[in-house]
């Protein structure tokens, strides 16, 4: 009798616990369902970006719409197919980054109107030739045309008063750069290695430049400046560049000796690198004496070596 109580209690204990794991499992099933929503959602984001790294990568011409009145920063940063955009009078500004990696671009005319052009707005466009800036805009910002080595020649409009640092920086196929009178400050590494550069010309409302502005500038021939101000600038590029190789204070040249290219003035500029520059700082190169003693001892070094090997 008693065995037979006990199965009874054993079959009861069994459909409670069947009851419990049917509620379990409904939970359960509603909980999967709910999550379901929520990954579609997901995939239609992953779908859309894929449409747009598509429209990056073959989209070679745009006409910007007549109610567009600025492009976007980022708007076609890394459209590497672009190759010219059509942008009408309207547009007034340029956001940051806009052409930025726009790597087939290669000529773009920016509408007069423009005031505005962000940081980094052509960076890294190796295509591109040829550019106009504005008369509207006062300052270039920080890294507008860094890396567009293809670009061989700018011009810098009158009211612009700061270079940004870094914003030439590689240009690498300009030849001359002429800063307008209005220009205040140039930034740091504003035209560092424009490997191409021969001449710069500086006017006297220039007051600061930046560290190694024009550094690693390996083709640098002249930066011609008012003669007044001859000394100073030569102090303050010689600031800018202190273990610079290509110390950029020994090409600064007066104004009025800009076209001088004689023999004899091409020889002591070149000596002078050979001489400690301490001692060439306190010299002026007018002083025929210096130059005859620095090639005096440059002579018997010669002669010397001669012997020696």
């Amino acid at each position: 009798m008693k065995d037979y109580e006990d199965e009874e209690l054993l079959d009861e204990q069994l459909e409670d616990n069947e009851e419990e794991f049917d509620e379990d499992d409904n939970e359960e099933f509603e909980t999967e369902e709910y999550d379901f929503e929520d990954s579609s959602d997901d995939y239609l984001e992953d779908d859309s970006t894929a449409e747009v790294n598509d429209e990056r990568a073959y989209t070679q011409y745009v006409t910007i719409p007549p109610t567009q009145k600025a492009i976007k920063q980022n708007e076609f940063n890394g459209y590497k197919s672009l190759i010219n955009v059509d942008m009408h009078d309207g547009i007034v500004s340029i956001g940051d980054a806009a052409f930025q990696d726009c790597k087939s671009l290669n000529y773009l005319t920016i509408p007069s109107n423009v005031n505005n052009i962000g940081e980094a707005a052509f960076k890294g466009c190796d295509a591109l030739k040829k550019i106009n800036i504005p008369k509207g805009i006062t300052i270039i910002e920080p890294e507008t045309f860094d890396n567009c080595y293809s670009l061989t020649q700018i011009e810098i409009p009158d009211g612009v008063t700061q270079i940004g640092k870094g914003a030439f920086n590689a240009c690498s196929s300009i030849k001359q750069i002429n800063i307008p009178d209005t220009v205040t400050t140039i930034g740091e590494r504003a035209f560092a290695s424009c490997s191409s550069l021969e001449q710069v010309n500086i006017p006297n409302s220039v007051t600061v430049i930046g560290d190694r502005a024009f550094g690693w500038c390996s083709s640098l021939k002249k930066i011609i400046v008012p003669d007044e101000s001859y000394d100073r600038f030569r102090k303050l590029l010689r600031k800018t560049a202190e273990d610079d190789f290509y110390r950029p204070h020994r090409f600064v040249v007066k104004q009025s000796e800009a076209n001088n290219n004689s023999l004899l003035k091409k020889l002591r500029k070149k000596l002078a690198w050979f001489i400690a520059d301490e001692y060439y700082e306190k010299k002026k190169e007018e002083d025929f004496v210096a130059f005859c003693i620095a090639f005096g001892i440059l002579f018997i070094l010669a002669i010397v070596g001669i012997i020696c090997y």
